[in-house]
């Protein structure tokens, strides 16, 4: 990922701390869309680059 902002950090934090399921809203700090590297969810035969320097 890039640089984010995760949203009401706190309540989060709160929550996970509870081992509580949360969800989390990730937003860019810049504007940009946010990229993550999520290979898990990539067919084997899909090619990708690891970094694609964007």
């Amino acid at each position: 990922m890039r640089s984010v902002i995760l949203q009401d950090v706190a309540a989060v934090r709160s929550r996970l701390e509870r081992s509580e399921s949360v969800p989390a809203v990730i937003k860019s700090d810049h504007d940009k869309h946010v990229v993550v590297y999520m290979p898990a969810r990539i067919a084997p035969d899909t090619p990708s680059c690891r970094n694609p320097g964007i």
